[in-house]
C-alpha cells in the first residue's frame, strides 16, 4: 500500500533535517496511518559525550517515534519518547506509565504549527526540548511553575487555593482541615471526588470521619485534609522546591519522603502519624 503523498513528503523533510541521524519506517497501516522511528543526534558537551548521555538521562542520540495519522497533515503526527526515558523532566505530557512518555513540545497547536511553518518547525522543537532536557532547562522558573503531572491519578481534588495559601507563614507548620468526598468502586475502578474547599480547621482528636453508601458502586462521606508547608530557609527567604518531580506517591512512605523534599516532613510527620492513630473515629 503506498504511503499518503503528505506523509512521504513529510518524511522526506524529518529525514533530511540536520539533526536527523536515521529515519525508519517501521508500520504502514491499512488506513494511511505511518509509524516512523528517527534517530536524534543531541549536541551534548565533550563530557557527556563520552559517556553517552547526559546526568539527567539524555542520551546522544535519542531514538523517537513518529505517529502519523492517515489525516495528516490535517492533524500532527504524535512524538514518542524510548519507554525509559527519564519522567522527571517537566513538559512530558500526561500519560500512563505503561506507555512511552510524549513530549510537550509547544504552548498550543502542534497541527497550527505544522500548517504555518512545516513538519521542519516541530522537529526544530523537539531537538529543542531535548537540548534544553539534557540541560536541565525546561523548567524556566521566570515564566512560572510547570505543574505537577499526575499521570496515574484518576482523583479530583476541588480547592480555595487563596485560603490554603493564607495558612502558610515562615515558621511553617501543618494543620487539619474538615473535608468530603465522594467515592465510586467498580470492577477495575476506584475514583475519589474530594472537597477540600471550607478549610475549617478542626482538632484531630476530635475528627470523626464516616461513609455512607448512596447506591450499588457509590458512597458519600466526611474525612480530614492536612496541609502542611516549609518554614523559611532563612530569614524572609522562603524554602524553594527546585527540583521538578512527577507525581508517584502511592504510599505513606512515598509521601513522607515527597514531604522531605518539599521541606515540610518535620511539620506533617507528626499530623500524619495522628491522623492513621486511634485519635479518629469513625462512624
Amino acid at each position: 500500500m503506498t504511503i499518503p503523498i503528505a506523509t512521504a513528503r513529510a518524511l522526506r523533510l524529518v529525514g533530511a533535517h540536520p539533526a536527523v541521524g536515521a529515519i525508519r519506517i517501521l508500520q504502514h497501516l491499512d488506513d494511511g496511518a505511518v509509524i516512523a522511528e528517527i534517530d536524534i543526534v543531541n549536541e551534548l558537551p565533550a563530557a557527556w559525550r563520552m559517556a553517552g548521555e547526559s546526568p539527567s538521562g539524555v542520551r546522544n542520540a535519542e531514538t523517537i517515534t513518529l505517529s502519523f495519522p492517515a489525516t495528516y497533515p490535517a492533524f500532527a503526527p504524535q512524538f514518542a519518547l524510548r519507554m525509559d526515558f527519564n519522567r522527571s523532566h517537566p513538559h512530558i505530557n500526561s500519560g500512563p506509565a505503561n506507555l512511552p512518555p510524549h513530549p510537550c513540545l509547544v504552548a498550543g497547536s502542534p497541527t497550527e504549527l505544522i500548517q504555518s511553518r512545516g513538519i521542519e518547525a516541530l522537529v526544530d522543537q523537539l531537538v529543542d526540548w531535548l537540548d534544553k532536557a539534557a540541560l536541565l532547562k525546561l523548567n524556566d522558573p521566570a515564566t512560572g511553575w510547570e505543574p505537577v503531572r499526575r499521570d496515574n491519578v484518576d482523583d479530583f481534588m476541588v480547592v480555595d487555593g487563596a485560603k490554603l495559601r493564607a495558612f502558610a507563614n515562615s515558621a511553617g507548620g501543618c494543620v487539619a482541615v474538615s473535608t468530603t468526598f465522594f467515592q465510586l468502586v467498580e470492577t477495575n475502578l476506584q475514583l475519589f471526588l474530594v472537597d477540600h474547599r471550607s478549610c475549617d480547621l478542626i482538632e484531630l482528636k476530635n475528627a470523626q470521619c464516616c461513609r455512607r453508601q448512596v447506591n450499588k458502586i457509590a458512597w458519600r462521606g466526611a474525612s480530614v485534609g492536612l496541609i502542611a508547608w516549609a518554614p523559611d530557609a532563612s530569614p524572609e527567604q522562603p524554602f524553594v522546591a527546585d527540583q521538578y518531580l512527577p507525581e508517584t506517591v502511592s504510599t505513606v512512605r512515598d509521601l513522607l519522603d515527597r514531604a522531605k523534599r518539599y521541606g515540610c516532613r518535620s511539620q506533617f510527620e507528626p499530623r500524619a502519624k495522628s491522623e492513621h492513630g486511634d485519635s479518629i473515629k469513625w462512624r
